[in-house]
């Protein structure tokens, strides 16, 4: 057992097998940063801009009343039938 631990090709064969680790875990890090990391920051600055914007038209009086006063009740300010998507 010694004999094989010490030999040339058992120590390549490690090197190999931790490079092959080692290039699957970068595959799989790069993988997860594009596919995850990346659109979430995208949505995030979306969010912080809409926010902004809300802030600024907040501030101004530009945002109508919500829900609207009525006397129709409750029911006056739920959703048309059928939906509409925006």
């Amino acid at each position: 057992m010694r004999r094989l631990l010490r030999s040339f090709s058992f120590r390549l064969a490690l090197i190999y097998a931790g490079l092959f680790c080692l290039s699957v875990a970068l595959l799989v890090g790069t993988g997860y940063w594009l596919r995850v990391t990346v659109p979430m920051d995208e949505v995030r600055g979306r969010l912080e801009r809409e926010a902004e914007q809300l802030q600024t038209a907040y501030g101004r009086g530009d945002l109508p009343r919500w829900p609207p006063r009525s006397n129709a009740g409750p029911l006056a300010w739920t959703a048309p039938w059928p939906f509409t998507r925006c």
